[in-house]
Order: structure tokens, then sequence, then C-alpha cells
């Protein structure tokens, strides 16, 4: 299993709210959760207004494949005039304690 985090800072809350019209949306988290790879995604918000979606993929070759097709798509750029500085991506290995 691969776990993700993607956290987003938005410039106001105009471009949160454009966000989540497009999460909400057909080509939104129904296209995400019917991905090849993809076990599970949640939304949260932080107390300092960051919007953080968590991800659970099969592997790490199948979130690189869903991450190259919302390139291709163009979401990302519609994504990028949203926020305040680039979203951060970070991936995370399950450690058994």
């Amino acid at each position: 299993m691969h776990y993700v985090t993607a956290t987003f800072n938005f410039k106001d809350d105009d471009s949160q709210k454009k966000f989540l019209g497009v999460l909400s949306s057909e080509d939104g988290l129904k296209v995400t959760r019917a991905f090849k790879g993809c076990r599970n995604i949640e939304c949260y918000t932080t107390d300092d207004g960051e919007f953080v979606i968590r991800q659970a993929w099969d592997s790490r070759q199948d979130h690189a494949a869903y991450m190259a097709m919302r390139k291709e798509s163009g979401l990302f750029d519609s994504v990028m005039g949203l926020v305040s500085k680039p979203f951060e991506v970070v991936h995370l290995s399950y450690t058994h304690y």
C-alpha cells in the first residue's frame, strides 16, 4: 500500500470554493476513486486553513500514472491558478513498529 498527502493553500475563499466545485464535479473525486489502484481518498481542512487530501493507492506506480493523467488533462494548470503557492505532494510508506 502506498499513501500520499497533497496540501493546498488557496489565494482566497473564492479560489477554495472553485476547487471544491472541481472536486465534486464529474471530473473530480469520482474520476480519482475509479482510477486503477486508488483505494481511498479523503479531504480535510486544517485549523490554519490548509486543504489536505489523503490518499491510499495499491502502489506508487498507480499514483504516478494518476498524476500523469491529471497533468495531461490540464487539471493541474487550472488548480495552479487557485493556489497561493504550488501544492505539496508527500509520499508516505507505512512503517510497522
